[in-house]
């Protein structure tokens, strides 16, 4: 085995099923990753410590979150005080990464919802600070859901054991026993203006265009079929895009 130390390159591997696998088992599409447990990693101050550095982070991303971070940070202070030994000794194991450490592994796994129109996004009594109604979202999952989780699950860890490369202690079975507890969106709203050429299946067709109106778009993920697997960034722009080109065509 080798390990990788990149400080200043992000990496990123997963695991999947083979398309051949999935036809044959009838999976949705999933990514597996194997996310590293570095000592004290899993503490309540060393996730606090996390959050607050994402935070602060995304406020160098995406505008000043310095008022946020602050008051994270001071409400945290006691409990940080209070585990400096096991938080020092955690970022260190963290950044060096010694190569003399046995590493224990858990395995997070993103899988396809499965489309489902019992699901609802609906708009709820309560309002924001500008007065606006505040949404309620209902989402559902199935059991088609739970079995490709389940199936996935299983493929995964068993090709993972059969290689050598780990040893699996948390069982199939003992995993999805804790269904839907463990399960979690992933911060990627899509859906509600399903793409279909059936209007009674979708509401925008192959052209974004809404459904019985001329002059009526929808660009974003709301138009995907499925939710994916994967971050849908990418394909939002390149929709946007062919959205824009067809409009700017027409309009000449």
């Amino acid at each position: 085995r080798r390990r990788v130390n990149l400080p200043h390159i992000r990496v990123a591997a997963h695991l999947a099923p083979t398309e051949r696998s999935q036809r044959e088992l009838s999976l949705a599409n999933s990514r597996s990753y194997l996310m590293a447990r570095y000592f004290h990693s899993v503490s309540e101050s060393y996730i606090t410590l996390k959050a607050i550095r994402q935070t602060i982070r995304n406020g160098e991303r995406f505008g000043p979150q310095i008022k946020e971070a602050v008051g994270q940070t001071v409400a945290a202070l006691p409990k940080l005080l209070l585990n400096v030994p096991q938080l020092t000794l955690a970022l260190l194991d963290n950044r060096l990464n010694p190569d003399f450490v046995s590493r224990n592994f858990q395995i997070e796994t993103i899988i396809e919802p499965v489309p489902n129109p019992e699901s609802r996004v609906t708009l709820s009594d309560k309002r924001d600070r500008l007065g606006v109604p505040r949404v309620r979202v209902d989402w559902r999952l199935t059991e088609d859901d739970k079995r490709h989780f389940k199936v996935t699950h299983d493929l995964v860890t068993s090709e993972l054991e059969n290689s050598g490369a780990v040893m699996v202690t948390d069982k199939e079975e003992h995993v999805a026993a804790r269904w839907p507890e463990m399960v979690q969106g992933c911060w990627h709203h899509m859906g509600t203006t399903r793409m279909h050429l059936d209007p009674k299946r979708g509401v925008v067709d192959a052209d974004c265009r809404v459904h019985g109106m001329s002059n009526l778009f929808v660009a974003g993920s709301s138009v995907f079929p499925t939710g994916g697997s994967d971050t849908p960034t990418i394909t939002i722009v390149a929709l946007a895009l062919r959205l824009a080109e067809k409009l700017q065509t027409a309009l000449r």
